[in-house]
């Protein structure tokens, strides 16, 4: 977990920490929610979720905030995975 929170802080992201195990996987008023198996990119992912919340005020308002909001997630979940790679 500490190597993804330095990760994020690259990206200025500095997410709460309130995470459950769930059926699925989301975030929502300050939770990642999170299915087995639990993976690095996933919590990546969800964890930048929070910060974007944190950063906007609350959750996106419109679909194409929501679209791109998770582009954004998608993105950063990316270069998770090719910096692991070379890590």
């Amino acid at each position: 977990m500490e190597l993804i929170l330095s990760f994020l802080t690259a990206f200025n992201c500095f997410p709460t920490l309130n995470i459950v195990e769930d059926e699925k996987t989301f975030y929502q008023h300050g939770v990642v929610h999170i299915s087995r198996p639990i993976t690095d990119a996933k919590l990546v992912h969800e964890l930048v979720h929070s910060c974007q919340e944190a950063v906007s005020g609350g959750p996106a308002q419109t679909r194409r905030e929501w679209v791109e909001r998770e582009r954004h997630a998608k993105h950063i979940e990316i270069r998770w995975l090719e910096f692991k790679s070379t890590h």
